[in-house]
């Protein structure tokens, strides 16, 4: 691609971007900023996923925050929508570099998806997935390691050896067991 072409493709995306903004501005002008319409939290959190998506972390991280806190109060805190949200939010703070409070969120995250999945949904084991890579950059690699061989046991009974999400639970598994020295490769 050239130079130009992707000059145009940032051009096109900025101003898809500022269309939105636009709309989250009007929408919040008309309603108030902590009006729970649908249209307008929807707005908010696909200018966040486009924010992450552009690098703009601080940006989507705003916005992700002020769409859990809304969803949070109106939803309450274990409905589908604000728990996938907060998976959103989890991984924008992971990006930003702000491990313990990616942490903190990705264990509620956890419970929540327990309460109201159990523990074998593929959601909950996704989830489980996530804080033990969390667990895994804050060095607690044994941890982690229980965590995804509990994650890799289970879908091996749901999914079966050869799905691709549990062949990615055992890639995970080795890595974390080859960091600990757990394992050898000769």
């Amino acid at each position: 691609m050239n130079s130009q072409s992707s000059a145009q493709i940032d051009s096109a995306a900025n101003i898809e971007n500022m269309s939105r903004v636009r709309m989250v501005e009007s929408c919040r002008e008309e309603l108030g900023e902590e009006y729970p319409d649908r249209e307008t939290l929807s707005a908010m959190q696909e200018l966040a996923v486009r924010f992450r998506q552009q690098g703009h972390l601080t940006w989507a991280h705003s916005l992700f925050e002020r769409v859990v806190a809304v969803q949070r109060r109106e939803l309450g805190p274990r409905h589908l929508a604000v728990v996938s949200n907060e998976e959103n939010l989890s991984e924008t703070l992971f990006a930003l570099g702000e491990i313990d409070g990616a942490r903190a969120l990705q264990e509620r995250i956890v419970t929540a998806r327990r309460l109201s999945m159990g523990e074998m949904h593929p959601l909950t084991l996704s989830a489980m997935s996530e804080l033990a890579e969390i667990l895994c950059t804050q060095g607690e690699n044994e941890t982690a390691a229980e965590l995804q061989e509990f994650v890799l046991d289970t879908r091996i009974l749901v999914l079966g050896e050869e799905h691709p999400d549990t062949q990615l639970a055992e890639d995970r598994l080795y890595e974390t067991l080859l960091e600990m020295g757990a394992l050898h490769i000769y």
